[in-house]
């Protein structure tokens, strides 16, 4: 089966990775709900409802590799589901209690990348205590928003 559904819950912190290299296998061998294509559109649709795709290498929406934000250019990965590591340069509440996380992009070059994260990954993820400077792994969808080209936080974590 391997469609790990986090409209629910969100396995323990050490094990998503485990469960979302378990269901990346699963699309790419087109096994269980992976098997049918109307069942793999249906929940292709699903799950980029709920901001996510399956890390699948086969997946036209996911980017396989772990990316750099002092290296990335968001423009390259739009409306594809990204892996990125960097740090965290500022954090900010805007309306409705949504947080924009401000990561550090490659100097002098970029502004910094802009991460909305909404109240409820917010609060699951801790985002809040995540000082400036923090190492950090950052999933989700890059989309435009105002115009302006921005990651979709549903995944992260501080490395360390």
């Amino acid at each position: 089966h391997s469609y790990f559904d986090t409209r629910f819950g969100y396995p323990p912190p050490d094990l998503y990775a485990a469960y979302a290299a378990a269901e990346g296998e699963a699309f790419d061998a087109r096994r269980g709900i992976w098997a049918d294509a109307a069942s793999r559109r249906r929940y292709l649709k699903r799950l980029k409802q709920e901001r996510k795709t399956p890390a699948g290498r086969r997946n036209p929406d996911y980017a396989p590799a772990v990316l750099d934000a002092r290296t990335f250019n968001p423009a390259d990965y739009l409306n594809r589901y990204v892996r990125l590591d960097g740090a965290v340069a500022g954090l900010r509440r805007l309306s409705k209690d949504v947080r924009l996380i401000q990561i550090e992009g490659p100097p002098g070059e970029h502004p910094p990348l802009s991460v909305a994260v909404y109240p409820e990954v917010a609060e699951r993820l801790a985002v809040d205590q995540w000082p400036v400077g923090a190492r950090v792994r950052l999933e989700g969808f890059v989309q435009v928003y105002k115009a302006h080209l921005e990651l979709l936080l549903h995944y992260g974590t501080r490395l360390p």
